[in-house]
């Protein structure tokens, strides 16, 4: 039986025995898909049970929050958070150590998902996000998952996307100074996104 978005979503809004059976679906039918990275990357089951426990209750709150659209495909968006959730774990296992200091003109591109590839550069790319403020990463994290300006205009209640891309442009000022504040980061972000070309 496939059970398609926006039946789950009406499921997990349903709550009670529904919502359970929404969940059950999703554990059962899209856990391959979002193992695969993290198994990939030196994960393990365990890792990926927890990042999903993790994950869930969060996961079905943004999905409830009609101040925002809909992520266009619930199973990447899910994937997507177990992901960055492990990686997130991983970076404060390793405790990175930035000192020493230099520039980095920032690319939208490094943002984009679709980059996230690499274990250790989506781990800087989330501790740099960690480091904004909560306007600035709400909106660089909307335009990470592949929101449009639009899209990003109306979920933090600007009156157009031209509003959205000043913002966006404050943020990235703001992200430059962070790096130019602490260049080894920037050093490891120039090295990994080197590698990819």
């Amino acid at each position: 039986m496939v059970i398609n978005d926006h039946q789950l979503y009406q499921m997990i809004q349903a709550g009670g025995k529904e919502r359970e059976v929404a969940w059950k679906y999703m554990f059962l039918n899209w856990r391959t898909k979002y193992a695969y990275k993290i198994l990939k990357n030196g994960g393990t089951n365990d890792d990926v049970d927890s990042a999903f426990a993790e994950v869930a209750i969060p996961f079905e709150n943004r999905i409830l929050n009609r101040n925002l659209p809909l992520p266009d495909n619930f199973s990447n968006y899910l994937q997507i958070c177990i992901y960055n959730c492990w990686t997130k774990s991983k970076i404060k296992a390793t405790k990175f150590s930035f000192e020493n200091i230099e520039i980095l003109h920032m690319s939208d591109d490094i943002f984009l998902t679709d980059n996230y590839n690499n274990t250790e550069l989506t781990n800087i790319v989330d501790f740099v996000l960690n480091s904004m403020s909560e306007k600035c990463k709400k909106i660089l994290t909307l335009f990470s998952e592949g929101y449009k300006m639009a899209e990003i205009a109306l979920a933090m209640g600007y009156r157009d996307d031209l509003k959205a891309k000043k913002e966006k442009y404050l943020c990235q000022i703001k992200l430059t100074e962070f790096l130019n504040q602490n260049p080894q980061i920037s050093e490891l972000l120039k090295l990994h996104w080197n590698e990819r070309k």
